[in-house]
């Protein structure tokens, strides 16, 4: 049975959130006693994989330790408590909670003459739980989450050398913690890339640009070899390839294996990638109340294209067509288990913050639970297995 982990915010917005811990074999929550205030916003905490520490982000916190910031160098502005967009990253010791501890100093980067301004975002934690990354100001940085302090692996293409794309963003790790997912931010759009958390450099993902109404997905094999990625144009021209999934080889991103393609009109939407157990290939297809293609579900798919299969339907979703591109309202979200042998689905009503949704459920097809009511109120999850 897993743990799940999950934050859980009070009504008064004079209150601060709480990071809660539960298992799902015991009647009550942990709430651990951290000593600052985490935002109710984005996903701001994670667990090491052996359930030692917990690592956050505390917003607008200024660092303790000999006067200077972890992470902080000569080229970022000296913190400021009242300054949105910065603060530290800690660890808390769940075996000793007075045993919390400053990772690195999550910083802002301003240039006002060419009206550049770059803040702390995205985090990951490594496999092994041993290696904290983070992207800031500056660049992408990694620390030691049982104590830190942080350095600096690569700085942003604008700071190294300008251009087009300018601004790295750790998205997560791969499952043999070889690699860093990184999302590229440039001026209009982005797009993914594998980075070396060794030497600091990336390989572009092909076709994993956004821009527009482009939309697209990744995910990674479970040895990390490969990542598995998707690309969507929602627009209903024939003249393109409305979806694509395919596999790229992680040690060279120009080695890849096409492994569905279609045009219009679209049946699949292949998002939320995962690599199952028996060797397929796992997504969630999103697809509109009176679509005619595939329904809404988690579907399986064999690595040569072949024994497309539903193992689980979902809610269809709510969509409306605007400027000759589907939009869709509320999609929903997946969390895979990491070895794939289960999911949950999540989807919230955005306008009064109810969860219409929460979705438990096994990959084989055999199960499929409504959760609502065992962690009704919970909006971040993590999968954790707990080892007797």
């Amino acid at each position: 049975m897993a743990g799940i982990w999950f934050t859980c915010f009070f009504d008064s917005l004079e209150s601060p959130a709480s990071l809660v811990y539960r298992d799902l074999t015991q009647p009550t929550a942990i709430t651990l006693p951290i000593s600052t205030r985490v935002e109710p916003t984005g996903f701001n905490f994670d667990i090491t994989a052996d359930g030692r520490y917990v690592v956050y982000f505390a917003p607008n916190r200024l660092p303790t330790t000999d006067g200077k910031a972890p992470g902080l160098t000569q080229t970022i502005a000296a913190p400021k408590s009242d300054e949105m967009g910065q603060g530290m990253f800690m660890s808390l010791d769940v075996q000793n909670f007075n045993l919390e501890m400053e990772l690195g100093y999550c910083a802002i980067y301003a240039n006002d003459m060419d009206l550049i301004r770059i803040e702390c975002s995205g985090f990951a934690l490594s496999p092994d739980g041993k290696t904290l990354a983070f992207s800031d100001g500056r660049g992408v940085w990694l620390a030691d989450t049982a104590k830190g302090p942080a350095r600096l692996l690569a700085e942003h293409p604008y700071i190294r050398k300008g251009g087009w794309c300018r601004v790295w963003n750790v998205e997560n790790w791969s499952p043999n913690g070889r690699w860093l997912m990184i999302g590229v931010g440039c001026y209009e759009g982005g797009y993914t890339a594998v980075m070396d958390p060794f030497t600091g450099e990336t390989q572009p993902v092909p076709d994993t640009n956004y821009y527009g109404g482009f939309d697209g997905d990744y995910g990674w094999s479970q040895n990390g070899d490969y990542v598995l990625s998707s690309f969507i144009n929602p627009v209903p021209d024939s003249r393109y390839a409305i979806a694509r999934l395919r596999q790229v080889l992680t040690e060279n991103t120009l080695e890849e294996t096409t492994i569905l393609s279609e045009t219009w009109p679209i049946s699949v939407w292949p998002t939320y990638l995962h690599d199952l157990p028996d060797g397929q290939i796992g997504f969630s297809n999103r697809q509109c109340v009176d679509s005619p293609a595939l329904c809404s579900g988690i579907y399986a798919i064999g690595r040569d294209g072949s024994g497309l299969s539903l193992i689980s339907p979902l809610p269809a979703t709510a969509c409306y067509f605007s400027n000759g591109t589907w939009d869709v309202r509320s999609s929903g979200q997946i969390e895979w288990a990491p070895d794939g042998s289960a999911f949950l689905y999540f989807e919230k009503d955005w306008q009064t913050a109810d969860q219409t949704n929460l979705l438990l459920g096994l990959t084989d097809g055999s199960v499929l639970w409504d959760i609502r009511d065992v962690l009704g109120g919970a909006t971040d999850f993590q999968w954790r297995t707990r080892v007797d």
